[in-house]
């Protein structure tokens, strides 16, 4: 190995092809999901002019609604707790369903019929379980 001037070690860079699995990969992976949205732009009848010009429509609108008018803010409130005890439920019936049946048996090695196959699974979920995230942007 190659001494630097600075006292380092000068370590040769490992040689990639351009048209390596991992590109090739990569780039399919871009095609399909380019793909995926221009088909979905399409579908969704997405017109930027139409949204451009009913901006002026939108600014009047949150113009007219502030100061809020507070005579129906019962009927805000209980509309907003029926949401968010519709949310929970749903968040509810949805990890109770994924965390029973054949398919979560596979996170637990124990139960796993490929259980040297699936080694990683209880330790992702372990660390995703315990992840600390950052929520300030």
């Amino acid at each position: 190995m190659a001494v630097a001037a600075g006292g380092g070690r000068d370590y040769p860079e490992p040689v990639i092809s351009w048209l390596s699995i991992s590109r090739l990969r990569f780039l399919l992976i871009v095609l399909v999901l380019s793909a995926f949205y221009s088909v979905s732009w399409r579908l969704a009848h997405v017109e930027p002019a139409k949204l451009l010009s009913g901006l002026p429509k939108m600014a009047g609108w949150a113009v007219k609604a502030w100061p809020p008018a507070l005579d129906e803010l019962p009927v805000l409130l209980q509309r907003t707790a029926e949401t968010i005890a519709m949310a929970a439920l749903g968040t509810t019936v949805t990890a109770a369903l994924a965390t029973s049946g054949p398919r979560s048996l596979g996170t637990t090695a124990r139960f796993s019929p490929f259980s040297s196959r699936w080694r990683s699974a209880p330790s992702f979920s372990s660390s995703a379980r315990h992840a600390r995230v950052n929520w300030r942007c």
